[in-house]
Formats: C-alpha cells, structure tokens, sequence
C-alpha cells in the first residue's frame, strides 16, 4: 500500500482513539477511576502508536498486538459506569487488522470485535439497547474494514497499472 494511503488508515484509527480518551477527559475529570482509566487509554495510545513497528517484525505480534488491545478496550468498557463508547477503540483495530492481513484475516478479528461487542452491548443491558448498540458497532466495523479492504485493493491495482505503463514505455523505447 502507498505511504499516502497508509497515513490516511492510520490517521483515522489515531483519531478515532485520540477522540475518544479526549472525551472521557473531558467528561470524567474528577471521577474516583480518573487515572486508572487515563492509564489505559494512555497505554492503549501507546500500542497504537508502535503497532506499525509490531507488525514488521511477525504476524504473531500483530495478532498478540491486537489480543492486547482488545482487552484493553474491554476493560475500559466495564469499568464504572459502563461507557459503553470504548467499544469505539476497536475501529482503529478494525482498520489495523484490515490494513495488516489479508482481507480474510481482517474480517475475522472484525468478527472476534462483534463477538466482543455483542458480549458488552448484552452485559446489564436491557435488549432493546443492547440490540442497537451492537448493530451499530457491528455496522461501523463492518463499513471501516471494508472501506479499508477497497481502498487496498484500489491502491494495488493502481501500483500494478503504473508498472505497466512502465513496461509499456520501456518496450516502446527500447
């Protein structure tokens, strides 16, 4: 994937993140849990930040990488009260997972994040609620991987293409 497409992924799962412990700050400053949370969120911040460096060196770390995260964002959504909008933090693993692995792969961690949201959503809920949290959550993982699928595949084929006009060019010089 280009440079150019691979800071537009990463830039949104960054934002994605970063909005989200900027909310909690700024809604639950004071709160008894304040600074654990905040460690999380700084440590989740931290994980996103050297994943590209993770998913140089192995396959497996990334899949441990994204194990990791998971449960941090698990963690996060149970701890009182239940903020239900951690479940945001597995987009920018959605689009990570999409963005590292075949596209296969990708959309079976997206499966384990509905898995896990679904778990959360149904955890204390009542089922009306759960029912559209969940759906939404499952919906906005679905739409950002499959965005982060076809805009892969447009950049490969674009790379593909460009090599061909190369070739081409070179046979009509040569």
């Amino acid at each position: 994937m280009s440079r150019h497409k691979t800071f537009v992924t990463y830039l949104t799962a960054y934002l994605f993140a970063i909005g989200t412990a900027v909310r909690y700050v700024v809604k639950y400053t004071g709160d008894p849990l304040f600074w654990p949370v905040t460690g999380l969120l700084a440590v989740f911040l931290a994980l996103l930040a050297i994943e590209p460096w993770l998913s140089r060196r192995s396959r497996l770390h990334t899949h441990l990488y994204l194990a990791v995260q998971t449960g941090i964002a698990v963690v996060l959504s149970l701890i009182p009260p239940k903020l239900d909008y951690f479940a945001i933090l597995l987009v920018p693993l959605t689009l990570q997972a999409v963005h590292v692995f075949q596209p296969r792969i990708g959309f079976r961690w997206i499966g384990t994040f509905v898995i896990v949201v679904a778990a959360l959503g149904f955890y204390g809920q009542e089922f009306g609620k759960a029912l559209a949290f969940v759906l939404s959550f499952t919906m906005l993982y679905l739409f950002s991987g499959s965005y982060a699928v076809v805009a892969r595949q447009a950049e490969i084929a674009r790379e593909k293409s460009l090599g061909l006009l190369d070739e081409l060019q070179l046979s009509q010089n040569g």
